[in-house]
């Protein structure tokens, strides 16, 4: 098993420990991002993972936004994207802050998390930046 693998399935049953489940994983439609997207799905993290283009690299985050203003969940539902840097690290920038400046950096296998005060999320509408961590800090 590669390395990779090996650590993105350790980070996955970590959030598992922690009782993380997703009600939505999308994945971008690249290699690497589908086997974590199937990863997270195998180790009971959520339901199967959806392919969304845009987050294969140089993705639209209003094309995003767009699509969840349809997604059928509930206002509490947690989403998981699976996807690549610098976008999302972009993506979440504009969506905690309400800017971009490349200042999340986020390492193979890991998480950024936000929470949103809204029914739906919007960029920079009452939404809270609650977790970036790196792989190897969930790994000690």
């Amino acid at each position: 098993i590669p390395k990779g693998e090996t650590r993105t399935r350790f980070v996955a049953q970590r959030l598992g420990q922690l009782g993380l489940y997703f009600d939505g994983i999308l994945t971008s439609p690249l290699l690497r991002a589908r086997q974590t997207a199937e990863i997270l799905f195998t180790e009971n993290l959520g339901a199967p993972p959806q392919i969304f283009q845009e987050l294969a690299p140089g993705g639209s985050l209003g094309s995003f936004l767009a699509w969840l203003e349809h997604w059928q969940a509930a206002p509490d539902a947690k989403l998981v994207l699976v996807g690549h840097q610098p976008d999302l690290g972009e993506w979440a920038e504009a969506i905690a802050f309400g800017q971009t400046g490349q200042h999340l950096v986020l390492k193979k296998a890991g998480i950024i998390g936000i929470r949103s005060g809204a029914a739906r999320i919007q960029a920079h509408t009452n939404n809270e930046l609650f977790l970036l961590t790196s792989p190897k800090w969930l790994l000690s």
